[in-house]
């Protein structure tokens, strides 16, 4: 199977689903992306989520189609640097490896030379390490193949000419392609990579949307919460319509609740 005919469902669905399996309640942090207190207009993944809908729409236009291929880098540029997309693909291997949710990841890792992670074929590399040695490897080969660092920058920085059937690199470094690092990139090599890319933060944020509607009744889980690592069970918080919204302590009635549902019948 190529790369590009990966089928990205079924690829990411079983991560998702070990990682609940795991820990409930960190897998729950980590698709709600819990950063602490926030108002509205602050989730820069809603407005990614937005974008990448309403420029995959304009592409499906009767629009120019030089222009088509304009958008489509400005979406694959846009959909290849979210934060989020490679923050929960680490954070579920960690869950799953029986480690806790971590609220910023890549700000606490540094890389092979000690450096900061911040650059997203950084923080491949990094998903490629948590990776290792578990099933979900092909995840980080298939993030590896999507990004293409050299076709970004270009992008970012103004510094290509779509010429015929080929992304010409003016000043910075090529693309290795078949064994040779080339400056003139053609659309038939990149477009399946692009494609890959757009479709893949589509499918996490969807799969984030899907998990969080499946939970329709609120649910008590146990949680590692006390400041000693201590269990302490929370009631994940549900809204109709909406699904998992967040966590908080039982109340006194809950409590009291839970106690009798795990109360032992006194033998007659």
């Amino acid at each position: 199977m190529t790369m590009e005919k990966t089928n990205l469902t079924k690829l990411l669905v079983p991560l998702f689903e070990e990682a609940k399996k795991t820990d409930e309640f960190e897998f729950c942090c980590a698709i709600l992306r819990i950063r602490g207190t926030e108002g509205p207009g602050w989730d820069p993944l809603v407005e990614s989520s937005q974008f990448m809908n309403q420029t995959g729409l304009l592409l499906q236009s009767p629009v120019d189609l030089v222009f088509k291929k304009r958008l489509l880098l400005s979406l694959y540029c846009h959909a290849t640097e979210i934060d989020d997309i490679y923050t929960i693909i680490a954070n579920l291997l960690i869950i799953i490896k029986g480690e806790r949710y971590i609220m910023d990841y890549f700000r606490f890792i540094k890389d092979k030379n000690g450096g900061k992670i911040k650059y997203p074929h950084q923080k491949i590399n990094e998903i490629k390490r948590l990776a290792k040695d578990t099933p979900f490897e092909k995840i980080a080969e298939v993030m590896d193949y999507f990004l293409e660092k050299n076709v970004r920058n270009a992008f970012y920085h103004s510094d290509y000419i779509l010429h015929k059937e080929e992304f010409n690199i003016r000043h910075g470094n090529g693309v290795l392609i078949d064994g040779i690092i080339t400056p003139a990139v053609p659309f038939e090599w990149l477009v399946p990579r692009m494609h890959t890319g757009i479709n893949f933060a589509f499918e996490v944020v969807k799969l984030i949307q899907k998990f969080r509607k499946s939970y329709r009744k609120e649910k008590v889980v146990p949680a590692r919460f006390l400041a000693d690592g201590g269990i302490e069970n929370l009631m994940l918080r549900v809204k109709p319509g909406y699904g998992l919204i967040g966590f908080s302590s039982l109340t006194a009635e809950e409590q009291k609740k839970k106690a009798q549902s795990n109360a032992v019948p006194a033998k007659p």
